[in-house]
């Protein structure tokens, strides 16, 4: 048999989507897998304890129209006469590429003038975990429902630094600007810390922000290491397996860490935790919310440019939480 997955275009929802891909790996153990993803993050599927094949897509190189995704396929002959695929990204464009490899069963959610394009379709699961809403996916192939399948943990990895000085990783960055705590609440958090050794993590382009953060702090209470634009994919999830904790904001990294079993702290503004917190790794979750009535809102910006949500979160019960969260729990 073989099964080609469209993964998701995000590194949390990638991450979110492991559960599904465990479970689809359990249900046909003998099958050929083939992942389709974003160059990005093509080296995240080494984490997962079987042998699967990878596809990279680019939109921008490849295109996303429907003669583009033909084209793209065809260059992919080996791949043609696919069993099942499921498609886990909502755009049209995904849904048409497992037309495109001439798939026999097409699975996934509706919406978008997807429905023609698959055999097995429903709209997308209301209150439920964004994991859960893959792994129904499962359920709507062949009726097995693996929504509350085990928590997972993938490979072990060697230490980052040489000394064992216990570090906490810090991610001050968001793709949203709603889901970015403030410079001023990061360096008030920080500050409340004495003698803790923060390493900084994020992509190139959110370097300026990590050093924005940096330089306004004091230099003599902590140690901050800088580490943003220096990391691969898997060299991260190696620098977080063996750090005390994560503090996040609301993002990729966060499911990351809960994956390879990290301890996560992860404010949340506009983003719903219900829906989308990391918790169905290893990892314990702390999530830090202000309940407030326009929260979670689900925007990228603020509607109302206050960002009340984040900004009106006390940081001295936080960091008291935080650190007896990491070292006393």
């Amino acid at each position: 048999m073989k099964i080609l997955v469209r993964l998701p275009n995000w590194l949390g929802d990638i991450m979110m989507s492991f559960p599904f891909l465990h479970a689809l790996h359990d249900e046909y153990p003998q099958a050929e897998f083939i992942f389709i993803v974003k160059p990005a993050y093509k080296d995240l599927l080494a984490l997962l304890p079987f042998k699967v094949q990878v596809v990279e897509y680019d939109k921008n190189l490849h295109g996303s129209l429907p003669h583009d995704i033909h084209k793209f396929a065809v260059n992919q002959k080996m791949i043609f006469n696919v069993d099942l695929y499921f498609c886990l990204p909502p755009s049209f464009s995904a849904a048409w590429m497992g037309y495109a490899f001439r798939a026999k069963e097409r699975i996934g959610f509706t919406g978008e003038w997807r429905s023609m394009l698959l055999t097995h379709k429903e709209e997308r699961p209301k209150n439920l975990h964004r994991y859960q809403e893959y792994l129904s996916l499962m359920r709507l192939h062949n009726g097995k429902d693996v929504l509350n399948y085990p928590k997972i943990r993938s490979i072990e990895f060697t230490k980052f630094f040489e000394d064992d000085v216990p570090y906490v990783v810090v991610n001050v960055n968001s793709e949203a600007s709603s889901r970015r705590l403030p410079t001023e609440k990061w360096v008030e958090l920080l500050e409340l810390f004495e003698n803790q050794k923060f390493v900084f993590i994020g992509m190139e382009k959110e370097k300026l922000r990590v050093e924005e953060v940096i330089q306004a702090l004091p230099p003599a209470k902590n140690q901050y290491i800088n580490l943003a634009g220096k990391t691969s994919i898997l060299t991260l999830a190696q620098l977080l397996s063996h750090s005390q904790g994560l503090i996040t904001n609301d993002s990729g990294p966060s499911h990351l860490a809960s994956y390879v079993g990290t301890a996560v702290a992860v404010f949340f503004g506009a983003g719903d935790p219900n829906n989308t917190a990391p918790t169905y790794g290893k990892g314990e979750v702390m999530v830090v919310r202000e309940p407030i009535s326009c929260s979670p809102c689900l925007k990228n910006e603020c509607p109302i440019k206050t960002l009340d949500c984040l900004k009106l979160i006390p940081m001295a019960p936080v960091m008291d939480k935080i650190y007896n969260f990491f070292y006393l729990k």
